[in-house]
């Protein structure tokens, strides 16, 4: 079974991804468990994080797949069980190894695996599967480079009711992490993936890059495909976002790269929301309100009193 993770990444790569000074979360303050969420976040550094099937965008990781031929798949097993041995599969896995130990037969289990026909058809299958898998289970937190957004306070705010917390992003603990900010790319055109090009992603992710086989920077691209692109329309959101690709599921994680360090309260909040803020994060951070420039459409914030 092969699964979709991000890829090696050079030094160019790893600059490209380092996140702004503070990204920011807008949330509604009327729901259910607004108080439980922002307590997790100051106490806690925690965020929820949903699954992606259940955003408002529904392309999200959803790029257009070609398939290649099972002539070109072949291919292109040949060439990287040539660079890392016969019995290895693009995932990493030696099957070599389990048919020396007789778990199965030799004979079989490389040709399921090697450069066939059969070989071939089962890569095609497994990644088709790994796509759909993979989506399933990802799981996602946004984010936005923008505290004074109209339209992100009219949406994700509230109509400007709610809240949005502000984070700044530690580059060490996110470079020690998996669960680290990435940004967004929006784009005009739905991206396109081909099977080679999964088979690149998911081998540089599970394998060292032996003789330079793998193009870093394409798998880097297709990782990008996947999960990290969004239609232009989406643009003004600014955003990054922290995801999970594990098997748990939605809920609150611990995400140490990304630490609050405000609250900001919404041009319209009411005195109940600044009650239930103020209770919540005492004086372990500043309260400020969002209020509107008297001659422009633009906002402004001022620092509260947190008692």
């Amino acid at each position: 079974m092969v699964t979709l993770e991000a890829p090696q990444t050079g030094a160019a790569a790893i600059v490209a991804l380092i996140p702004p000074q503070f990204l920011y979360r807008y949330r509604s303050a009327t729901t259910s468990y607004f108080e439980e969420e922002l307590r997790r976040a100051v106490d806690n550094c925690e965020v929820y994080l949903t699954n992606i099937a259940g955003v408002n965008d529904p392309f999200e990781a959803l790029p257009a797949l070609i398939e290649n031929s099972p002539k070109e798949v072949r291919e292109y097993i040949a060439r990287f069980q040539a660079v890392f041995g016969k019995g290895v599969s693009i995932s990493g896995t030696n099957y070599g190894e389990f048919a020396k130990n007789g778990r199965f037969k030799k004979g079989k289990l490389l040709k399921a695996i090697g450069p066939t026909l059969e070989g071939a058809n089962v890569t095609i299958s497994s990644l088709k599967f790994a796509v759909s898998s993979q989506r399933s289970k990802l799981k996602i937190a946004c984010f936005s480079e923008l505290w004074n957004s109209l339209l992100m306070w009219g949406h994700y705010g509230q109509s400007h009711t709610g809240i949005c917390i502000e984070y700044q992003p530690i580059i060490q603990a996110a470079a020690e992490k998996k669960i680290s900010p990435l940004a967004i790319e929006y784009t005009a055109d739905r991206p396109i993936v081909s099977y080679i090009e999964l088979m690149e992603h998911i081998a540089s992710a599970k394998n060292e890059n032996i003789q330079d086989f793998f193009d870093l920077e394409r798998a880097q691209r297709t990782f990008n495909s996947l999960v990290m692109t969004k239609p232009k329309e989406w643009e003004y959101e600014a955003e990054w976002r922290v995801m999970d690709t594990g098997s748990g599921n939605a809920g609150y994680y611990h995400v140490s790269p990304m630490k609050p360090v405000s609250i900001l309260l919404g041009a319209n909040h009411s005195a109940s929301t600044l009650d239930i803020v103020r209770k919540i994060v005492g004086r372990k951070l500043p309260i400020e309100q969002v209020t509107l420039d008297e001659r422009r459409f633009a906002l402004r914030r001022r620092l509260l009193s947190n008692v």
